[in-house]
């Protein structure tokens, strides 16, 4: 197993951002322009939200609710959530205002951090059958100038809170993180209820920096790695993408304008490594195709004989092989002349590796990716492990599977083919229910509930 290279999530942000503080960290665009936010900003924000949060009497082991889209304040807010100790807990911006009410009942939040109106709309429509919630706080108050409540404040007002708190206080959050034991819960994360309600997911500090190193040694992260971030927060895939591996690795982190740009900023961020589901696969792939219909039959024959010879070639490239000396030949003509060309027009001529997850991708989406030249690998896992539990590495790719287990996971097959495992990635169990805790993890082997062979 990796050894644990710090105490907590908060304890290696704070020390990647010791080393490099003048490198961005992350970066967003506004009115068309993208702007950067460097590792000791992105700290400083962080560590305000810390003061602010004791200054409203946050405790360690407190759980603290946060919704919205993927965006800086939202990190700023998980970051000073972990590093006073208490518990980030993610909400959907899908969530109904009932699904909202279970969530921040059950985990007995009293702060709840939401994005701007439509969020902060849900959150009073059902405030009133929450008694232990005092203090909602708005990241971002468009539209919301002349909005006055006294449960509810602003992000600049929040932010002064901490100030103020950290003038009077100045160790206070030093004495915090230094209270922080790996083994204490960093991250509750509610599963979708596919029966009944939704469960609380405890994850440790220990559990996300030790599935982080176990990422790095299977996949390798490199501090000018770039990413986009487009998919859900509170999920734990965008969480260990967006917050979780650049606290220990220090790349950068590109926010999407919204969902409907994710095509145009996947353009012009191009990035070194990308996250996917399959629905975006088939958007890309769908894109490629629109587009070529209305290219000329010249081109339209150049590209897919190009992709037939990238298809012949995938086989070797997933192997880690050479490829024969004609085919080799080939491949690197159409590429030059054609591949690369249409990698650069999809955003994807600097990728490294990618990732497939979430569920199943089709083999014939995920073959035609690698005909073009892009190294798609298959993830699989789920939240209760930390997000992941096998992916593919490079040169051992077979796209009918998920790859192999991490390293330091061990996988075995129940009598029945479910999938058990059990590693530094295992949770620490449900939130407030034993008894599914119990069923879950047995023996130290955690039941995943999914069937699976290995071939």
């Amino acid at each position: 197993a990796p050894p644990l290279v710090q105490e907590s999530v908060p304890a290696a942000f704070f020390a990647r951002a010791a080393i490099h503080p003048r490198k961005v960290a992350l970066r967003r665009k506004r009115l068309g322009l993208w702007e950067s936010i460097i590792w000791e900003q992105y700290a400083e924000q962080a560590r305000l939200v810390a003061h602010a949060l004791m200054a409203l009497g946050v405790e360690p082991g407190e759980r603290v609710g946060l919704v919205g889209e993927n965006r800086p304040e939202w990190l700023f807010a998980d970051m000073g959530v972990q590093s006073v100790g208490a518990w980030t807990t993610g909400i959907y911006t899908t969530s109904s205002p009932e699904q909202v009410h279970y969530i921040i009942e059950h985990a007995e939040c009293r702060l709840f951090f939401v994005e701007g109106e439509e969020q902060l709309d849900k959150a009073l429509e059902v405030r009133g059958r929450l008694p232990k919630l005092e203090h909602i706080i708005v990241l971002d108050p468009e539209g919301l100038r002349t909005f006055h409540d006294p449960q509810v404040l602003m992000w600049n007002e929040f932010l002064n809170l901490g100030r103020a708190q950290r003038a009077a206080h100045p160790g206070a959050l030093e004495d915090r993180l230094a209270r922080i034991r790996p083994d204490d819960v960093a991250l509750l994360i509610y599963t979708s209820g596919t029966t009944g309600p939704p469960k609380g997911a405890m994850l440790t500090h220990r559990n996300i920096l030790w599935t982080a190193e176990a990422l790095a040694g299977a996949l390798g992260y490199r501090s000018d790695d770039e990413v986009l971030s487009y998919l859900p927060l509170s999920h734990i895939a965008e969480r260990l993408t967006s917050v979780l591996v650049p606290a220990r690795y220090g790349y950068t982190v590109n926010f999407v304008e919204n969902l409907d740009t994710v095509l145009d900023n996947l353009r012009e961020v191009a990035p070194t490594i990308l996250f996917a589901v399959p629905r975006i696969w088939e958007k890309l792939y769908s894109a490629v195709d629109l587009h070529m219909r209305e290219v000329d039959p010249f081109k339209r024959l150049a590209y897919r004989a190009a992709a037939a010879v990238g298809r012949r070639a995938a086989p070797y490239r997933q192997k880690g092989r050479r490829l024969p000396l004609g085919l080799g030949f080939l491949y690197r003509l159409g590429d030059t002349l054609i591949l690369l060309p249409l990698r650069r027009r999809l955003g994807l001529h600097r990728l490294r590796w990618a990732l497939s997850g979430g569920a199943p991708v089709s083999p014939d989406t995920l073959s035609y990716f690698w005909s073009i030249g892009v190294t798609v690998l298959q993830i699989y896992g789920q939240t209760e492990g930390s997000g992941p539990t096998t992916v593919h590495r490079e040169g051992d790719v077979r796209p009918e599977t998920v790859g192999v287990p991490l390293p330091g996971v061990e996988v075995r097959l129940g009598e029945d083919g479910e999938i058990l495992f059990r590693g530094g990635n295992v949770f620490e169990g449900y939130f407030k229910d034993p008894a599914a805790t119990a069923a879950t993890i047995r023996d130290g082997w955690l039941h995943s509930g999914d069937v699976g062979v290995f071939d």
